[in-house]
């Protein structure tokens, strides 16, 4: 999903030709998994408030196909011998954010996905559009 932060005004920052920019990056995670998030790098100087990001992101994850739900096993407290087994919504979230040096880095978007409602793979490139999430009602 393409996410631009022109429309959010956040594109504080300005270069030294007077215009608006942002450095953005994107961060994603699993529910229930906010301390494994993984990011991007940092697409300095935006100027349209557009980034493109080439970048894989890996989770594993166990996911019981019958009731909908991932696994997650935690360990518990220290004197706990198994860990602890939790089903939730397997839930993909994804933010945007603008880096920032010397304050808190400041959310533009956000979106989260719900792994079982994913779309069937398109066979071709020319098949891949949004009107499939449309069709499907996603």
């Amino acid at each position: 999903k393409q996410v631009s932060t022109q429309s959010t005004g956040i594109l504080e920052d300005t270069n030294i030709m007077g215009e608006q920019m942002s450095d953005i990056y994107v961060k994603t995670y699993l529910e229930g998994r906010k301390k494994e998030a993984q990011e991007t790098d940092v697409h300095f100087r935006s100027l349209t408030g557009e980034g493109n990001f080439n970048w894989r992101m890996c989770y594993d994850m166990e996911i019981i196909v019958q009731e909908n739900k991932m696994v997650q096993k935690k360990k518990g407290k220290f004197w706990h011998i198994e860990k602890t087994v939790k089903k939730v919504d397997p839930m993909f979230y994804i933010e945007v954010y603008d880096k920032d040096i010397l304050s808190r880095d400041d959310l533009l978007g956000s979106t989260e996905l719900d792994l079982t409602r994913l779309p069937a793979p398109s066979k071709t490139a020319n098949e891949c559009t949004l009107e499939v999430y449309e069709r499907d009602n996603f």
